[in-house]
């Protein structure tokens, strides 16, 4: 995955979560695809994964989605303008990476259905945008701090990406929030952040879920990328 560059801003406050060098490799099978069947689409850009507490979470779920509180991922898409419309996020509510095939799926922007409602008058106001450091490349849809990426590694953020090939973007992932659903839902701590990230980048290759059809498409492939990566089906039920 030369065109590919992955960086991590850990902004979570000291919460857990994997090595940095087991995230990338998440994210680099998920660009790559099953290694039987379906080709991946073509992607070259970057993937910035920002780690983060609850109050980020929260406060970028209702700016973005209309919706309470932190939630596991959103994931944006890094052609897109730089104040997103409520289609520019794709999301995963809480418990939407349930037990079982299918279960407690959310859409994205406006249609997500994590089961719970838009804000009503007295909640949280949505959150001024991240500062961004002085000379940073272009800014994309978050407008996030960038980080460096290391000497020889692919074009940076703000490159263009290759004709034909999809730019990929940014996944916010919040660290408190992943780990009480890995407990909740018996899963392994690794397993869980890998079908996490996994799922988060599916979303920037412009998998979705909205329809059955779609739904079923999108977890084939998780379940076949996440079987490479020698973890189980994350919607097989646990007893």
């Amino acid at each position: 995955m030369a065109g590919v560059t992955i960086a991590v801003q850990d902004a979570s406050g000291g919460a857990r979560f994997p090595a940095e060098d087991r995230l990338r490799s998440w994210v680099l099978a998920a660009v790559a695809g099953p290694p039987e069947g379906e080709a991946a689409p073509p992607a070259a850009g970057e993937v910035l994964i920002r780690i983060v507490g609850t109050q980020e979470s929260a406060q970028l779920n209702a700016r973005y989605r209309g919706k309470r509180g932190p939630t596991n991922v959103l994931a944006f898409l890094s052609d897109l303008p730089e104040t997103p419309s409520g289609q520019s996020a794709n999301a995963i509510g809480e418990g939407a990476i349930a037990d079982g095939p299918s279960a407690g799926r959310a859409g994205n922007g406006q249609s997500a259905g994590d089961g719970q409602g838009a804000p009503g008058p007295d909640s949280d106001p949505p959150p001024a945008e991240p500062a961004a450091a002085a000379g940073d490349a272009p800014q994309r849809v978050l407008t996030l701090p960038q980080r460096d990426a290391p000497a020889g590694d692919a074009p940076a953020a703000g490159a263009a990406a290759a004709p034909d090939s999809l730019p990929l973007g940014d996944l916010v992932i919040c660290a408190p929030v992943v780990s009480r659903e890995a407990r909740e839902q018996r899963k392994s701590f690794e397993a869980h952040w890998a079908h996490i990230v996994v799922h988060g980048v599916l979303h920037l290759l412009g998998f979705d879920h909205e329809t059955e059809e779609q739904a079923q498409t999108m977890e084939d492939r998780e379940r076949k990328i996440l079987a490479s990566l020698g973890f189980r089906d994350p919607y097989a039920s646990r007893d």
